[in-house]
């Protein structure tokens, strides 16, 4: 599962650098900062720094590849992954897959998720909320039990 799901994370990347490099277009590139609250973390809060590229597939539709790092006192997060969003002027709201590459204390983990996200952009700044969900169960955990929600803010190049 977790092969596939690289797989189409990869796909999805190598797709929107091709759909922004055909459309003439320049890509939307944006680095931000935020706050995530993530419910298996020993520390409540992460701080978060991204960055994204946007690749405009069409009218209203856009590709977003992107790279979190979540990281608080002994652990860490990254993740890579594809956002489809869909724009209406200056708002955009999407989701798409992430990957997580989870270090902490006493192990390592890999657990593919889904994102949703909801923001607004204007001239060169960009806010966003989002919701990060794990496709990871175990006996007490339902699937998405484990969750992050966060907010950032960032810079538009």
């Amino acid at each position: 599962m977790k092969k596939v799901i690289m797989a189409f994370l990869a796909a999805s990347m190598l797709a929107g650098a091709a759909a922004g490099q055909s459309a003439d277009k320049k890509a939307d590139l944006s680095l931000n900062f935020g706050l995530t609250y993530d419910n298996e973390s020993e520390e409540i809060v992460n701080l978060t720094i991204d960055a994204r590229a946007g690749f405009r597939l069409g009218k209203g539709v856009q590709i977003s590849p992107e790279v979190m790092y979540a990281f608080a006192y002994g652990e860490s997060v990254i993740s890579p992954g594809v956002i489809f969003n869909y724009v209406a002027r200056r708002a955009f709201f999407g989701g798409g897959l992430l990957v997580q590459f989870r270090h902490d204390w006493w192990d390592n983990y890999v657990d593919a998720a889904v994102k949703i996200n909801i923001g607004y952009a204007w001239r060169h700044v960009m806010v966003t909320a989002y919701y990060i969900g794990r496709f990871y169960t175990d006996v007490e955990t339902e699937i998405f039990g484990y969750h992050q929600l966060g907010f950032n803010i960032g810079y538009r190049f």
